[in-house]
Parts: structure tokens; sequence; C-alpha cells
């Protein structure tokens, strides 16, 4: 089975996730899900982006949300926690903790989207 290897940060992908999806869906199935997941995140990310530069803290915490929960279902656990926490900010107004969140989320989510967009 192919794998993901995370060995500059294991804890940017959980491989058991990973294994577990290729176990029940099989390589064809999990590529697809990387390819659909990387077209999802091409367009969520920079839509989130724009609702932080427009200060719409509502649309932020939905597109956190989603976000999160596609980064989390592919075992991208650091990306989804981050993400989460973001959610959990822009839901309560928390601007400075938002901020500090942005450079290693970005980092973070670029790092993910490229091992799912290396995905065969």
């Amino acid at each position: 089975m192919p794998k993901i290897n995370a060995v500059n940060d294991p804890q940017l992908l959980d491989q058991s996730m990973i294994d577990t999806h290729l176990h029940i869906l099989g390589p064809e199935k999990v590529a697809k899900l990387m390819q659909i997941f990387c077209n999802n995140q091409q367009q969520l990310w920079p839509a989130l982006q724009l609702s932080l530069a427009n200060n719409n803290y509502y649309e932020l915490e939905q597109q956190a949300h989603q976000l999160a929960g596609a980064f989390d279902m592919l075992g991208f656990a650091q990306a989804s926690k981050l993400l989460r926490q973001l959610e959990k900010n822009a839901k309560e107004g928390n601007i400075e903790p938002i901020s500090a969140l942005l450079e290693p989320l970005e980092l973070i989510i670029a790092q993910s989207a490229d091992k799912a967009s290396t995905w065969r």
C-alpha cells in the first residue's frame, strides 16, 4: 500500500487514517478522495482568507468548519486542529488569536495540500 511520507512532521498526517481508508476503500478511491479534497481546499482556503480580510466572522467560522472537516476526514490532523481553533475564535469574535494562527496555518495547509496533491 502506498504511504505518504510525513517524516518532517509526523503530526501532519495520521498515517493510520490513510491506512484505514486504503483498507476499506482501496487505493483508487483514496486517490479520488485526495483529488476532491485538493479541489475543495483550493476553493475554500481563498474564500476563508477573503472572509477574514472582510472581517466577516460568521463566514470565517463556517469556512473554517468546512475545511477542518475535510482535513480531518483524510487524517491531516494538525491542519484540522488549527482550523478548529480558528473556527472557535471566529465564533467568539476573538481577533488576536486569529491573527496568531494565520502564519502557522498557512504553512501547514500548504504542506498538507502538497501531500494530498502528490498522492498516487
